[in-house]
């Protein structure tokens, strides 16, 4: 956080459910805004398992968490700050 870097969303699936699409991105937030999400893609589940990486670049006092998409539901993790 704070400077240029690799950021990576992962979805795991339980075991023994099927393969899906999921769309897979980030969202940013300062002390000012809430931005909306930015996308990486949609990847489909291979072995329960969906990962994509971009490289970002935050700024110091930004937070930034991971965010996934499937079936119109929105799923978030913790916010990770600087």
């Amino acid at each position: 956080m704070g400077g240029a870097g690799p950021f990576t969303v992962r979805y795991a699936q339980y075991k023994g459910h099927p393969d899906v699409a999921v769309r897979l991105g980030y969202q940013r937030k300062d002390d000012r805004i809430t931005a909306f999400p930015g996308w990486l893609g949609t990847q489909q589940t291979w072995h329960g398992r969906a990962e994509l990486t971009s490289r970002l670049d935050t700024a110091p006092g930004e937070c930034i968490r991971g965010v996934m998409e499937h079936r119109d539901r929105t799923y978030v993790t913790e916010w990770h700050c600087s």
